[in-house]
């Protein structure tokens, strides 16, 4: 552990044994001397992934709630909400990239420290667990299609939502309870976990690492394997399996809907593969520390990984649609038209045809209206 100490200190002070990935992050000055150039590159690194996050989960977010027929798909329900917690994310580190980069620990009051960072762990809350309800909804529509319309519907999607931000919250509340601002000395101070005693402490970290990484990777391990095989293996037998319309009635299955299903899966399962990449290096290191007699000591460099991982993890989710999802390509392209439009003198968003004309005029105030089932994600081609 990166044992921090001064000439005033009767015992080393462990700033480690924080429970949040920033609380780590942001936890003690760097171990060694970084150049004005590696700062620079580092500092606008960021901002470019900052930018590009923020940027493309509003407009993940605003693609979905100007539609009404997208807003009727539980998916999209899901992937809104997963935007609005990757934004918030994006959003409220950059407090501790811009501390982190100055290097003179936390520069905020104590009240800050509490908000951010719980609110921080809310929002990264929110995201396994809305990924881990999406992988629900996905098993439920695809191997249990007759039941889909029943328990895939929008008003049970808005309570599963409004469940997992409850959850969320709870796994904030021990950050607002007990995080201070403390240093070694008067002229440095960092925003940090101080828990009155260890078992509390472990009692925290076992729950966070089980319930927000552990049982998710491995539930949605069985669930998308599930998946894949009726998808993938037994083409067949779900090629003559009916799909559940909005209404409850049956209609057959074809080949069209059968490859919209697969395209949104695999973007589904590529979107928890890159979550678990980007938070498995700090989630295992972290469990480790708090157990091991030999800790790993966090180095500068390695702080700078997990930032990096973090926050690529946050905004890579609208690539992630965009290059599996067909229709939300057509959706941004629109949407970038219409703001174009707004502005006569700079638009150069001219239709090929007559469609596609009357679409960019149609989308000046919304976009086109897309037919598809309750349960079917409308960010792919057809009904899934």
């Amino acid at each position: 552990m990166l044992e921090m100490t001064d000439s005033n200190c009767t015992s080393a002070v462990n700033w480690t044994d924080d429970l949040t990935v920033l609380n780590n992050l942001t936890a003690g000055p760097r171990d060694g001397p970084a150049s004005k150039e590696i700062v620079v590159v580092l500092s606008f690194l960021w901002f470019f992934i900052v930018s590009v996050g923020v940027t493309g989960n509003f407009m993940v977010i605003y693609v979905v709630l100007s539609n009404y027929q997208m807003r009727s798909s539980a998916t999209n329900l899901f992937i809104t909400n997963l935007a609005i917690a990757d934004l918030l994310i994006m959003l409220l580190g950059v407090p501790d990239i811009v501390m982190f980069m100055l290097n003179q620990g936390w520069l905020l009051d104590e009240v800050l420290c509490k908000l951010q960072r719980g609110l921080l762990v809310t929002s990264l809350t929110a995201s396994i667990l809305t990924l881990l309800a999406v992988c629900v909804e996905r098993y439920v529509a695809i191997v249990h299609p007759i039941q889909a319309h029943i328990v895939c519907s929008r008003s049970r999607v808005c309570v599963a939502i409004g469940v997992i931000w409850t959850l969320a919250c709870a796994f904030g509340v021990p950050i607002l309870l007990y995080n201070q601002v403390v240093g070694p000395n008067p002229y440095v101070k960092f925003c940090r976990g101080v828990y009155p005693s260890l078992l509390l402490k472990s009692i925290f970290k076992y729950a966070e690492f089980g319930f927000l990484f552990l049982v998710p990777m491995i539930a949605q391990l069985v669930l998308y394997t599930i998946i894949g095989k009726r998808l993938f293996l037994n083409s067949a037998t779900l090629h003559h399996k009916p799909v559940s319309t909005r209404d409850g009635s049956e209609k057959p299955n074809t080949h069209v809907a059968v490859k919209a299903r697969r395209g949104v899966v695999k973007m589904l399962i590529a979107c928890v593969i890159v979550y678990f990449i980007c938070y498995s290096p700090i989630q295992v290191l972290l469990f480790y520390n708090t157990f091991a007699s030999v800790p790993f000591h966090f180095t500068w460099s390695f702080r700078v990984f997990v930032i990096s991982m973090g926050y690529i993890n946050s905004a890579v989710n609208p690539i992630l649609y965009s290059i599996f999802s067909q229709k939300f390509r057509r959706r941004l392209k629109a949407l970038v038209c219409c703001l174009r439009l707004l502005n006569p003198r700079k638009s150069t968003c001219r239709p090929r045809d007559q469609s596609s004309r009357r679409t960019s005029r149609t989308s000046r105030y919304s976009l086109k209206t897309l037919h598809t089932s309750a349960e079917a994600p409308v960010l792919v081609t057809g009904n899934v």
